[in-house]
C-alpha cells in the first residue's frame, strides 16, 4: 500500500518530465502526434532555429520520446494538468506562461538620401555633369578621315567587335592590326563619362614608316588612338584621361585632339608644336619660344629636339599622313563655352539635343 501511494504521488512528476525534459527547461521531449512546427509554436521559436539546434533536416522526422534541445530564446511552458480524480495521469497540451510580446512602435522612415554620380569604371550607370549615357558601354565613333561611323559595345568587346574595330582603326593605306581590347574598354569609359557623346577619331593604327619621330610608337602596335569628344573641350578630355591608371595621355594645345594609349605605367606630356612641326615639349601654360621661320629649314637636321618627357609618343608630325586636314585645323579655345554645365536629360536618360 505504501509503495502504491509513492507511485501515485510520483505520477505528476513523471508526466511533467515528459513535457519539460525533467528539470532541464532547455529540452523538450517529443510526444505522440507532435511535429516540429507544433513544438516550435509551443515555445515561440522558428522552425529553422529549432531544426538547426538539433541538426535536423527536412522532412524533420521525429520519434516518440525524442529529446530536442530548445534555442536560447525559447519560452518555457506550464506544467501539464490532469483530467480528474481517479483517471490516468495523461499529459494535456501545455499552455504558455508568457504571451507574445507586443510589437515595438514603428520608427519613422529616414529621409531619402541623394545618390551621388557613379564612376563608370565600376560598371554602373553614371549620371554626372555631362549627362547619363543611354546605353552604358555602347560607344559611337566617327572616323574623320573616311566619314565612317560605328556604334558598338566596347565594355566587353568580343570577337566580332574586335574585328569591326580592327577595320575601323585601320591606317589610310588599308593595312590593319589587332587592337588592344583594353584600349577599346577605355574608349567606353570616355563615352560613358561624357554622357554617350560621339568620339571623333583622328588616327588609330599607323604602320612604322621611315622618318617617324618615335621609333616604337604605340600606334604601330594597335595600343593608341588620337581622338576628341564632340562638344567637349580637349582640356576637359585631357583631365579625365589623366584619371585612368596605366594610361598615356598626350596633350597638344595647338591641335584638335588628344592622344590616349594603354601601357604598364601612366605618362603625360605636353607638346606645343603645330601640326606638321617637330615636337616642342613644354609645361602646361608655358609654351616654349618658336624658332624663326628663316632658320627652321637650315637647322632642321642639326638642332636637337627638346628632351621629351618619359613615355612621350610624338603625334603631330606623324598624324599628318592619316588626317591631312589636321594641319590647317583650328584648335578649340579653352573658354567658358567649353566649360558649360552638363545639358539636361530627358526621362530616358539621353542628353537633350
Amino acid at each position: 500500500m505504501v509503495v502504491g501511494l509513492l507511485l501515485t504521488a510520483a505520477a505528476p512528476r513523471l508526466a511533467l518530465a515528459q513535457v519539460t525534459g525533467d528539470a532541464d527547461p532547455s529540452v523538450h521531449v517529443v510526444q505522440r502526434n507532435e511535429s516540429l512546427s507544433v513544438i516550435a509554436a509551443m515555445h515561440h521559436v522558428r522552425v529553422a532555429d529549432l531544426a538547426s539546434r538539433n541538426h535536423l533536416h527536412e522532412p524533420y522526422a521525429l520519434r516518440h520520446n525524442q529529446r530536442l534541445r530548445l534555442p536560447s530564446n525559447a519560452t518555457t511552458v506550464a506544467p501539464p494538468t490532469t483530467r480528474g480524480h481517479g483517471e490516468s495521469m495523461t499529459a494535456v497540451r501545455p499552455t504558455l506562461l508568457s504571451a507574445r510580446p507586443a510589437p515595438a512602435p514603428a520608427r519613422p522612415a529616414p529621409p531619402p538620401v541623394a545618390r551621388r554620380p557613379v564612376d563608370p569604371r565600376r560598371g554602373s550607370r553614371a549620371c554626372g555633369r555631362w549627362g547619363c549615357p543611354r546605353r552604358p558601354g555602347t560607344v559611337t565613333l566617327a572616323r574623320l578621315a573616311t566619314g565612317q561611323h560605328v556604334t558598338a559595345n566596347l565594355r566587353r568587346p568580343g570577337r566580332n567587335v574586335l574585328g569591326v574595330m580592327r577595320s575601323f582603326l585601320r591606317s589610310t593605306d588599308g593595312r590593319t592590326h589587332n587592337i588592344d581590347p583594353r584600349l577599346l574598354r577605355q574608349l567606353a569609359l570616355f563615352s560613358d563619362h561624357f554622357g554617350g557623346r560621339t568620339l571623333e577619331v583622328i588616327s588609330g593604327f599607323r604602320p612604322v614608316r621611315r622618318g617617324q619621330h618615335t621609333a616604337h610608337s604605340n600606334h604601330n602596335v594597335g595600343h593608341a588612338v588620337d581622338f576628341r569628344v564632340r562638344g567637349v573641350s580637349n582640356h576637359i578630355v585631357r583631365d579625365f584621361c589623366r584619371t585612368i591608371p596605366n594610361t598615356g595621355c598626350g596633350f597638344y594645345p595647338r591641335s584638335v585632339f588628344i592622344h590616349m594609349d594603354v601601357r604598364s605605367s601612366s605618362a603625360y606630356w605636353v607638346d606645343w608644336s603645330r601640326p606638321g612641326q617637330r615636337p616642342m615639349y613644354g609645361r602646361e601654360g608655358h609654351p616654349p619660344p618658336e624658332p624663326s621661320r628663316a632658320g627652321t629649314a637650315l637647322a632642321r637636321d642639326t638642332t636637337a629636339d627638346a628632351l621629351p618627357p618619359p613615355g612621350a609618343d610624338p603625334e603631330l608630325d606623324d598624324v599628318i599622313a592619316d588626317a591631312p586636314t589636321v594641319r590647317d585645323a583650328t584648335p578649340d579655345p579653352d573658354d567658358e563655352h567649353n566649360h558649360a554645365p552638363a545639358p539636361t536629360t530627358d526621362p530616358a536618360g539621353a542628353p537633350a539635343p
